[in-house]
């Protein structure tokens, strides 16, 4: 078990992601490192928006994380709730054609 866990960790690489003025050392799998990469850079762009935005109100960088966090937390919901809506449609969508098709057969049987 011991062994099979070190050989799962051999596999991850060592990144550097930065966040605002902050540098992360990171173990990550390759095939997820651009997904950090990136997730790094759309926390910066929206730190920066922040920051501009927020420019004389003097807010300490630990407000304007945690505004980009909720912000960033928002999208996810949403994201899930579409998502949600989505499936929920073709859901639906799926039981009014099968229904259709159920009555189309009963109205011929009869």
């Amino acid at each position: 078990m011991l062994a099979s866990k070190r050989c799962n960790m051999d596999k991850k690489i060592r990144i550097n992601i930065q966040v605002g003025e902050s540098f992360y050392p990171l173990r990550v799998d390759p095939k997820e490192e651009p997904l950090f990469r990136e997730a790094a850079r759309l926390v910066n762009r929206r730190l920066i928006a922040y920051s501009t935005k927020f420019r004389g109100s003097h807010l300490p960088s630990e407000k304007v994380l945690a505004m980009v966090a909720i912000d960033l937390a928002l999208l996810c919901q949403k994201y899930e709730y579409n998502a949600n809506a989505e499936a929920t449609e073709a859901n639906l969508a799926n039981i009014v054609a099968d229904l259709q098709e159920f009555l189309g057969e009963e109205s011929t049987q009869s």
